[in-house]
């Protein structure tokens, strides 16, 4: 049984808790932008778009893989930084010396990088 507090009817979207304290969590929703596009963050950071991964895990299609990269798992980490069309907009944004760790970090670490105000690269560049 659930019980009401001051936190629950103070943050009614807090379903877990714990999620408060997460650093993406943080980010996302400070971030300087409209309700929709933090929305669409907090998707992909809990890895709910509906990539090919997500369509296939729910029987909706016939296969995992991204059509224009064979062989790849269409996730949205791949959608947003690994697929052939969205790799060369990261190598325009991002200085060179900083791309292998744009391109390497896991899906949240990825997030919250490139949702800091300051990101990693602008310290270390």
């Amino acid at each position: 049984m659930v019980s009401l507090s001051v936190e629950l009817s103070l943050h009614p979207h807090k379903t877990n808790f714990s999620e408060g304290d997460d650093p993406l969590w943080q980010v996302i929703w400070k971030c300087p932008t409209t309700s929709k596009l933090r929305f669409f963050l907090w998707l992909v950071g809990h890895e709910k778009i509906m990539s090919n991964v997500h369509c296939f895990l729910r029987g909706l299609t016939n296969s995992s893989k991204c059509k224009d990269c064979p062989g790849l798992d269409e996730d949205g980490l791949h959608i947003l930084r690994d697929c052939k069309h969205a790799v060369p907009l990261g190598r325009e944004l991002v200085p060179h010396t900083q791309q292998q760790l744009f391109f390497t970090l896991p899906l949240k670490n990825w997030l919250v990088t490139n949702l800091t105000p300051l990101r990693v690269w602008e310290l270390i560049g």
